[in-house]
């Protein structure tokens, strides 16, 4: 069984649980009413996007393209390190 990394909930005023929707590790969403299991389906690829780590920005390349060439000593790794930053 996957396990279950985010959970959206939906309650009353007083606290019940009206509503429960389930983010699960293997790629699956479950929605639970009332406590019971209504559904259970693949994530789509919006709802996966959600939980995808967001792309590194320019600099933070940069960033590790510069360390990794500060710390580059042969030829060989001066490329490896060029052609990593561009992806």
């Amino acid at each position: 069984m996957a396990d279950v990394f985010a959970t959206d909930v939906v309650q009353t005023p007083d606290g019940t649980v009206v509503e429960e929707v389930r983010w699960l590790s293997d790629g699956t969403v479950e929605l639970h009413e009332h406590g019971r299991l209504v559904e259970s389906r693949a994530q789509t690829a919006d709802e996966a996007a959600r939980f995808a780590p967001p792309e590194p920005s320019a600099d933070e390349r940069l960033a590790v393209l510069v360390d990794a060439l500060a710390k580059a000593t042969t030829l060989a790794q001066v490329r490896a390190a060029a052609q990593a930053a561009a992806g």
